[in-house]
């Protein structure tokens, strides 16, 4: 009966996190493109130091999102957004607007295809 009780309690589990695990990813992939549309419009205004204190705050919300994340994804790409989000601040405080924005752009593709090619889902599974 204990092995029994076990059993079910880790099932439950399994099926809580198999429906709340797409809907937090899907809230974080938005809230990071979300920021790193604020970033570019920043950039594009010119605003160079609204820009730094925006990366600022994506790369401490990336850090936050980033432990929890890994626990349920294992992907290269996370490794490769870590790094490309440590060159932000350097890269545009030295004023390489260009490699800024296109390592953010980067960053914003790599974020998408973990969301669509991680994420479990029945086309994934089958």
């Amino acid at each position: 009966m204990r092995r029994f009780v076990i059993s079910i309690i880790i099932l439950s589990l399994i099926i809580i996190s198999a429906f709340s695990l797409p809907i937090y990813f899907k809230k974080t992939t938005l809230e990071l493109t979300q920021k790193i549309d604020e970033i570019n419009i920043n950039i594009k205004n010119n605003n160079k130091q609204e820009a730094i204190s925006k990366t600022y705050e994506f790369s401490k919300f990336w850090h936050d999102k980033k432990n929890i994340i890994t626990v349920f994804v294992n992907n290269d790409e996370i490794d490769h957004i870590t790094y490309s989000i440590s060159r932000l601040v350097p890269l545009l405080k030295y004023n390489n607007i260009s490699e800024f924005s296109s390592n953010l752009s980067y960053i914003k593709i790599l974020i998408i295809s973990i969301y669509i090619d991680d994420i479990p889902s029945l086309s994934n599974i089958f």
